[in-house]
């Protein structure tokens, strides 16, 4: 009865290891082959296993009551029934565990869900009275900047509502969402941020994630001083398969809190969606970050 145990039991670990094992699971082609397989290779092990078991447990008197010409084919029946039998056990515990797994893990993306529907369904109150809001302020207002700021403003906001839970946006509307961000800086900077941007118009149609450009463009103006005598110079161009975002390095001498969730979040959505990296490139002049363009 030991033995038994002691053998069953070291089945139990052998089993428990390999299903446990990313990498020795990916190794089988077809997966249906992992159990066979775990059950071959604790056979390969048996036969010195169980001599050395069987002298341990003193069975020599069970040897001799089993004719030479049956002994391994008897050893190996053994082996292989209780192999097996631990091998669909431990893959029934494994394959319980996988599935209450993914029950709670579907839950809690059910009330995720939920709890965005919910917020979405919140925002949808605020925007309606900031749009009202901006009419008002352009109706009233006699001077033309303001005009122009309140419409730029009343764009971005919109681009914003209007993107939120898209994926990916085409490069086209980003600029133009990322021109009127610029507007807006520049009624507050001035001449002391200038922007070149050049893209050619092959490079439209195609894709990015939604706010990247505009991320980019408020790290730059975060961390850099602008100023007449210094000016911030932010260039947006295209090269091959990538949108280009650069700026000159002119860092601040007194740095704003920063959680830097600009790049990280930009690094997580494309990975996660694009299955694609970002590239960023800084030296001592400049800092230039290289966003995939993606095909819809």
């Amino acid at each position: 009865m030991s033995y038994t145990f002691a053998h069953g039991f070291s089945c139990w670990v052998f089993h428990q290891y390999v299903l446990n094992q990313p990498r020795i699971v990916s190794f089988f082609r077809p997966r249906w082959a992992v159990g066979p397989g775990s059950v071959l290779f604790t056979l390969a092990l048996y036969l010195p296993y169980d001599h050395l078991m069987a002298s341990v447990f003193n069975l020599s008197v069970l040897w001799k009551e089993i004719p030479a010409s049956r002994r391994l084919a008897w050893v190996l029946l053994r082996g292989s029934v209780l192999s097996s039998f631990m091998f669909f056990v431990a893959y029934y515990l494994k394959q319980n565990q996988e599935s209450q797994a993914a029950k709670l893990e579907n839950e809690r993306l059910k009330q995720e869900n939920l709890k965005a529907r919910l917020e979405v369904l919140k925002q949808q109150i605020s925007p309606h009275f900031l749009f009202n809001s901006l009419n008002t302020l352009k109706s009233i207002s006699q001077e033309e900047p303001v005009k122009v700021f309140t419409i730029q403003l009343a764009q971005v906001y919109r681009y914003l509502l209007r993107h939120t839970t898209a994926d990916v946006v085409m490069v086209q509307d980003e600029l133009a969402f990322a021109e009127a961000y610029l507007s807006i800086q520049k009624a507050r900077f001035g001449d002391s941020i200038r922007c070149d941007i050049a893209i050619a118009p092959s490079v439209y149609p195609r894709s990015v994630l939604p706010f990247v450009i505009q991320l980019l463009l408020e790290n730059a103006i975060k961390h850099n001083t602008a100023t007449l005598h210094k000016p911030l110079f932010i260039r947006i161009y295209s090269e091959k398969d990538s949108l280009i975002v650069s700026n000159n390095r002119q860092p601040k001498h007194t740095v704003e809190p920063s959680t830097g969730l600009g790049l990280k979040n930009i690094q997580m959505r494309y990975e996660t969606i694009a299955r694609q990296k970002i590239d960023i490139i800084a030296d001592e002049f400049t800092w230039t970050v290289k966003i995939p363009l993606l095909r819809v």
